[in-house]
């Protein structure tokens, strides 16, 4: 049962107690990514493995139910009394049923609601993120409320207690709820050793540090940039429902974004490359004749912006050789310009970026 009419302060208990899930299950999946991406993806263990999924699958179940809740809220005017129907699983990916009472046709009807892991990319439908802006601001004020909380009942220094490894997370979580957050000067003395990626080592400072920038610069862009940037390093959830009930103003389909954010090892560590290393560190090893053409590119010809980003280094954040999202897109197209001159039809870049991501992912 997703629950029923009982109110608190104007809410339904049932949207209330949903959103509880989704706040708890987010963090959890936050620091999970966090912790996987400090690990060599050769060694990752099959519990660790099977944690991430799961934390994966549980934000997705949450997440999808509220995201039915808004579309009938928003289409048909109520989200009355709902009940859950063969709920199964497919792999990691759940489906389920849902009987709810239909305004239009004046009786009990079923959604049928299958949801898909999107690890990289395929986040940037306009139709989409329109419909996930209200439910996006109503997350960023419910992380602010629980991580406010935590922080003045004194459990995240509590969790640092139990576990340094996880303290400056922590601490960036708390900076997160209050728009504050952005790379942590000092976090080496946490994470002082190395991971050696593709030949390449790379400090565990460097890897947390650039997924606290991209997480930091993610709430501050806009709509048009949030979803380029959720296009390159985004991952999340999906979702497709169908049923009678939605006939009337969806052709019987409805297929839109459950929840999305930085929740992928392998873009952690692939950007924090990236970011040290220049388009190289991770060009070469996913497309030669690409990378051959950029090394090809006269620089002279090329923005400040687009040269950092193929010999780094750079950040997509504030601070030194920051480069606003903007600059970012702009540095892109110019490469993409570039190795478009050669009639080749290769790929672009973010498609190659993604296929480097499947390949490499270790967790998907």
């Amino acid at each position: 049962m997703l629950g029923t009419e009982v109110w608190i302060d104007g809410r339904k208990v049932r949207d209330i107690y949903l959103e509880m899930l989704s706040d708890g299950t987010s963090i959890l999946l936050y620091l999970n990514a966090a912790s996987l991406a400090l690990q060599d993806p050769a060694n990752l263990t099959n519990e660790a493995l099977h944690l991430y999924h799961s934390l994966y699958a549980m934000r997705t179940i949450w997440d999808t139910q509220r995201a039915l809740i808004y579309d009938l809220q928003r289409l048909e005017g109520n989200d009355g009394q709902m009940r859950l129907l063969d709920f199964a699983m497919n792999g990691w990916n759940p489906s389920f049923g849902v009987e709810h009472f239909c305004v239009i046709h004046s009786e009990l009807k079923t959604v049928n609601i299958n949801t898909n892991f999107t690890m990289q990319g395929g986040l940037n439908d306009e139709r989409t993120r329109q419909n996930l802006a209200r439910l996006r601001e109503a997350d960023e004020r419910r992380w602010q409320n629980l991580l406010g909380g935590l922080l003045e009942s004194g459990a995240i220094f509590t969790l640092a207690k139990l576990n340094p490894a996880v303290a400056p997370i922590l601490s960036f979580l708390s900076m997160f709820a209050s728009g504050s957050a952005g790379a942590m000067d000092g976090i080496s003395e946490f994470f002082g050793n190395e991971l050696v990626i593709g030949g390449v080592n790379l400090a565990m400072a460097d890897i947390m540090n650039a997924w606290m920038e991209l997480a930091a610069m993610s709430q501050a862009l806009s709509d048009a940039e949030r979803a380029v940037f959720m296009g390159w390093f985004g991952s999340g959830g999906t979702f497709t429902m169908e049923g009678d009930s939605l006939t009337s103003w969806s052709n019987g389909r409805i297929q839109d974004i459950s929840f999305e954010g930085l929740y992928n090892p392998t873009i952690i560590r692939n950007l924090a490359l990236w970011q040290s290393q220049g388009i190289g560190s991770w060009l070469e090893g996913a497309d030669r004749e690409v990378y051959e053409l950029v090394n090809h590119i006269d620089f002279t010809e090329l923005s400040e912006n687009a040269q950092r980003l193929i010999t780094g280094p750079f950040s997509i954040a504030e601070g030194e050789n920051s480069m606003s999202m903007e600059e970012f897109i702009e540095g892109i197209q110019e490469i993409q310009n570039e190795i478009n001159r050669v009639p080749s039809g290769h790929d672009n870049l973010q498609h190659i970026w993604q296929g480097l991501t499947r390949s490499r992912e270790g967790v998907s």
